[in-house]
């Protein structure tokens, strides 16, 4: 589904360059477009991923509770909330589960 979307943002961006204003229609650059989406998507990411970097991961092998990086959170393969991680204690990598910090 997310593949879905990145494929059709493109065509979407390039061929709603058109903003029609009562009887005026008004040509608007591609990069009008493209530019804030780019810049809200990043900020979503970001802020996403700073909320990840605020819980704790425990490891299912070892039990160890670590805490990621931000981008490392972002960007982590995920399913429901479980993550992929690798774990800085035994070094496994795989699904790891999220708890908040001081549990």
């Amino acid at each position: 589904m997310k593949r879905f979307f990145i494929l059709l943002l493109p065509l979407i961006l390039f061929s709603s360059c058109n903003a029609h204003i009562g009887a005026q229609q008004y040509d608007v650059p591609w990069w009008m477009i493209f530019i804030p989406t780019v810049v809200f998507l990043a900020a979503i990411w970001y802020f996403y991923g700073k909320h990840l970097a605020k819980k704790e991961f425990v490891c299912p092998i070892c039990g160890g509770r670590f805490t990621p990086s931000w981008y490392k959170a972002a960007f982590a393969i995920h399913f429901n909330d479980d993550r992929v991680f690798t774990c800085p204690h035994c070094h496994h990598r795989g699904f790891c589960t999220p708890e908040k910090k001081g549990k």
